[in-house]
């Protein structure tokens, strides 16, 4: 697959975006606009359907020492060995954190996928994204941070 990128180079790659391409909004718009600029990198990933993809999704966090609610959209590859066979997935999230407080708590957990041969166009979901209930939550709170998180499952 010759002019795509590693995988594993998928993270560094973000971490640029965010670095060089971040401008002030309303984290949904941030994100998304991130996301977007992250969509236009192709990445070595088998010829499946569900081997590039996004997902949108937010909630409480238990994993950090205060009460955190994260707000994230990230990218899921699939990797695979040198025969072609699955060996694990690579998810790159662009992820707001913030303080929880009692509106964030109520607003639940919520996770979207999106793939390119499912459902809306990339640029329906993600207008969809941005007029989502958590875009008006998000837009009156600070966050405590904007990170690149990589997780492999």
């Amino acid at each position: 697959m010759a002019g795509r990128n590693p995988v594993d180079a998928a993270g560094a790659i973000a971490r640029r975006i965010l670095r060089e391409r971040s401008r002030p909004g309303s984290p949904v718009a941030v994100l998304v606009r991130l996301t977007r600029d992250f969509a236009d990198f192709e990445f070595d990933v088998p010829n499946t359907a569900d081997a590039d993809g996004f997902i949108f999704q937010y909630g409480a966090a238990n994993w950090f020492s205060e009460p955190t609610f994260v707000l994230s959209i990230g990218r899921q590859f699939e990797v695979v060995d040198a025969d072609g066979q699955y060996e694990h997935f690579l998810q790159v999230h662009f992820e707001f954190r913030y303080p929880l407080d009692d509106a964030l708590e109520a607003a639940r957990d919520h996770a979207e996928w999106w793939f390119p041969e499912d459902g809306p166009s990339f640029d329906s979901w993600l207008e969809n994204i941005e007029s989502s209930p958590i875009a008006a939550i998000t837009a009156l709170r600070e966050p405590r941070d904007l990170v690149v998180v990589e997780d492999r499952t």
